[in-house]
């Protein structure tokens, strides 16, 4: 049933939509990026960090394992209990030698010139491509391949969503100041009435995570409870 749902918070010297109508049927949950490169830290990024920046590695993980992944899994249960649409992405080259990016992308010319780095790059088919075992997704979601941040430039999310009824979505995922604000900013300007999840999302470090949240125009920023106790009273059946 279509209900009035708190929208945003009250933000000084802007203009506030303090609540906005919604239909809770037509939700999805995005879950971006969510790969065993990015996600998993013994491999992929997490090599990396750990050798050479471990203080950021420690951060990220722990956020990952403590924070973001739990509630991500909430959610995505949440959703699968209210038949509504869960959608993942999975970000790296489909092309060898990212062929798939244009001449100029810094991580085509990383492949070229610097391959004992390849490690943080990852090709469609390998292991680190894969979406962790915890968010496998089920036979009727759909995996999206994608080459940029925002899914919207890649792939036909535009057209799938138009499809098949979205205009509500909940984005989570990593990370919160690249493919979460990427893809959080061009639906919200797109049209799409977009929630960011900001405890099922996490970035390299606290100051990128929070920066994107902080004021915005394309989105609001709740956390998993709020998202949840907004969406449940509006999902029971009316007798």
């Amino acid at each position: 049933m279509r209900g009035k749902i708190p929208w945003d918070k009250e933000r000084k010297g802007a203009y506030t939509l303090r609540e906005w109508e919604i239909d809770p049927v037509c939700s999805a949950l995005l879950i971006l990026d969510m790969q065993r490169g990015y996600i998993d830290p013994n491999e992929g990024v997490g090599k990396v960090l750990k050798q050479s920046y471990p203080e950021i590695h420690h951060y990220y993980y722990d956020r990952i394992r403590q924070v973001a992944l739990p509630n991500i899994l909430r959610l995505r249960d949440f959703f699968r209990q209210h038949h509504l649409e869960v959608f993942y992405t999975r970000l790296g080259f489909q092309l060898p030698e990212g062929r798939d990016l244009p001449e100029w992308s810094w991580k085509r010319a990383l492949l070229r010139h610097y391959h004992e780095q390849e490690s943080c790059l990852f090709y469609k088919e390998t292991r680190e491509y894969e979406l962790v075992e915890e968010l496998q997704p089920l036979p009727g979601e759909l995996v999206l391949d994608k080459n940029s941040l925002n899914p919207f430039n890649s792939t036909p999310l535009n057209q799938l969503l138009r499809n098949m009824g979205p205009e509500n979505l909940v984005i989570t995922g990593v990370l919160t100041n690249a493919a979460v604000e990427s893809t959080a900013g061009g639906a919200g300007d797109m049209g799409y009435n977009v929630m960011v999840a900001e405890d099922a999302c996490a970035a390299y470090n606290r100051e990128d995570h929070e920066n994107p949240l902080r004021s915005t125009n394309f989105y609001v920023v709740k956390t998993t409870d709020e998202i949840i106790n907004i969406l449940a009273p509006l999902l029971v059946p009316q007798k």
